[in-house]
């Protein structure tokens, strides 16, 4: 039986928003430019506000602030990798499914964490991962 060919990170859709709190899409953007936003630093979506949210959250919790630190965590844009959403993020609302999922581990020692990512670039199925904000 032939393998299935995964489609390409520059063709699959999925909606984007303004922040997790906001649950009307603000577009659509492919998986690739998911990773570009995701993974490179120099990225210009947003005019830059990803890496400045970012660099302000990681810098309150550095300082034990968890409350700025969920402050400015919440106003990170947000995207869903399961599909394409019209109107706001609900079921009755997906206009076509991509078969992804987001599977985030949450609080890992650093070296845990590095293993993952490591074991999880290697597997077939694994369109990309990285290590989020928290």
């Amino acid at each position: 039986m032939a393998k299935e060919k995964m489609p390409s990170l520059r063709t699959v859709q999925v909606s984007w928003f303004e922040d997790k709190k906001v649950s009307a899409p603000s577009g659509d953007l492919t998986l690739e430019q998911v990773a570009d936003i995701i993974c490179n630093p120099s990225c210009t979506f947003l005019g830059g506000r990803v890496l400045q949210l970012t660099t302000t959250a990681r810098k309150m919790l550095d300082k034990g602030n968890k409350q700025a630190y969920d402050h400015w965590k919440g106003k990170m844009p947000a995207f869903t990798p399961a599909g394409l959403f019209r109107e706001r993020r609900a079921i009755s609302c997906c206009i076509a499914e991509t078969g992804g999922a987001l599977i985030d581990f949450d609080y890992l020692p650093e070296d845990v964490c590095q293993e993952v990512l490591k074991k999880a670039k290697t597997l077939s199925y694994v369109v990309f991962a990285w290590r989020s904000l928290s």
